[in-house]
């Protein structure tokens, strides 16, 4: 017995939270999970659960992609060039990104985790993608599509940053002499 109520009588009482369709929820007005900027919590999507099957509708970028239920979802934990920014140029590879992330993920079911962080600062859900046992993330990083997002931890740093450095040993893709000649 812990505080005076015996487990059995502690089961029963979560079991009948459960059963009566009880929910737990915030204060009115937490702050939790909502980005900084108004302007980003007016535009948050729905929120997305964490590690559930999604179906990825359309590839935004190298590392942003659109989910069949409207979420928006940033790959956590790691930058690919840009392509799609209002005010910067195109990057080195920002297009090759694009394509390999949409020959991986773009309209098939995939596995999708969501980081500790949850959101950015867009609203955006920061999640880990996997597809047929493939880490999205890693390999985009791996393969020198992207880089280690190093401004916030992720979940799968280490891992990431194992991934980074195979790529900057081979010296492939933002990695290599020619994006490294135009200073990516």
């Amino acid at each position: 017995m812990i505080g005076g109520v015996s487990p059995a009588c502690s089961m029963s009482l979560a079991l009948c939270l459960i059963l009566s369709g009880c929910k737990i929820q915030r204060p009115e007005g937490s702050s939790a999970d909502q980005p900084k900027d108004p302007k980003a919590a007016a535009a948050v999507a729905p929120r997305v659960a964490t590690d559930r099957k999604v179906y990825v509708k359309r590839v935004i970028d190298g590392d942003t992609l659109d989910l069949a239920d409207g979420s928006r979802v940033r790959l956590a934990g790691i930058d690919a060039p840009e392509s799609k920014h209002p005010r910067k140029a195109v990057e080195c590879l920002a297009f090759e990104a694009s394509r390999f992330l949409k020959e991986l993920v773009e309209h098939r079911e995939v596995d999708l985790f969501v980081d500790s962080q949850r959101r950015d600062k867009y609203g955006r859900t920061l999640a880990h993608i996997e597809i047929a046992s493939r880490y999205a993330n890693g390999e985009l990083v791996e393969r020198g599509f992207a880089i280690v997002y190093r401004a916030r931890r992720s979940d799968r740093d280490e891992r990431l940053r194992s991934a980074e450095a195979r790529a900057r040993a081979k010296a492939v893709g933002l990695w290599g002499p020619h994006c490294q000649a135009n200073g990516r």
